[in-house]
């Protein structure tokens, strides 16, 4: 999944403390795990200063950036384009996925019918018709 990095003027909550929010679809715990050593990487690099993840849903995290509690946001390419039309936040960065051997940064969704329903074959065949997903912006619609 490609994540962007969004970044915005807001004040940090003191001097030191970075706050990155991370779009989670996978629980909290897992992704303070996952995310975790961002954190200690900067501040070994950055020591004057203390980064903090703050695992957050979609509406948590949409109200967060527009309450501008965040210093960074990470998300996926879909939230960004809203939050930049919205919040004016600009991208810095691109998260490249490893799987393996391999890096990627493209993101892509997969669409599931039923065995039965021969009348959805391609994309454009969706049209007029109903869709489940996790969020409006899933799917970058």
């Amino acid at each position: 999944m490609l994540l962007s990095f969004l970044a915005f003027t807001a004040g940090h909550v003191s001097a030191t403390e970075v706050k990155i929010g991370v779009l989670t679809t996978r629980g909290i715990e897992d992704t303070l795990k996952v995310w975790q050593q961002v954190p200690e990487h900067l501040e070994a690099d950055i020591p004057d200063y203390h980064f903090v993840i703050v695992p957050l849903k979609y509406k948590e995290l949409d109200r967060a950036v527009a309450n501008k509690e965040l210093d960074f946001v990470v998300a996926n390419p879909a939230e960004y384009i809203y939050f930049e039309k919205m919040y004016s936040v600009a991208r810095i960065a691109t998260y490249a996925q490893h799987c393996g051997k391999l890096e990627t940064t493209q993101f892509g969704s997969v669409f599931f019918t039923k065995a039965t329903r021969t009348d959805i074959q391609s994309l454009s065949d969706l049209k007029g018709k109903s869709l489940v997903t996790i969020s409006e912006t899933a799917f970058a619609s």
